[in-house]
C-alpha cells in the first residue's frame, strides 16, 4: 500500500511538469517525464509568397516522362 501512495505522488509531480529520475545504486535507470498531448497548431501562410506553383502543375505528363516514371522503356526508332 505504501508503494502505491509513493507512485501516485510521483505521478502527480510528473503531471505538474516535473521530470523525475529514478536511480539504482546511484546509477540513473528510469526518467519519468510528462507526456505532452497538446498538438502544435501550424501557422497557415508561413512561407508567404516564396513558394510558386505553376499554372500547369496538374497537367498530364508527356508520354515519355510518364513511361520513365513507371519504369517502362520506349523503343528507339531505327535510323
Amino acid at each position: 500500500m505504501r508503494r502505491k501512495r509513493s507512485v501516485r505522488r510521483l505521478l502527480r509531480s510528473v503531471a505538474a511538469g516535473e521530470e523525475i529520475t529514478i536511480a539504482s545504486s546511484g546509477v540513473p535507470v528510469v526518467c519519468l517525464v510528462p507526456v505532452h498531448t497538446q498538438k502544435l497548431m501550424r501557422k497557415l501562410g508561413a512561407y508567404g509568397d516564396t513558394i510558386k506553383i505553376a499554372d500547369d502543375f496538374d497537367a498530364p505528363l508527356l508520354s515519355a516522362i510518364l513511361d520513365a516514371l513507371e519504369g517502362l522503356r520506349r523503343r528507339r526508332r531505327k535510323k
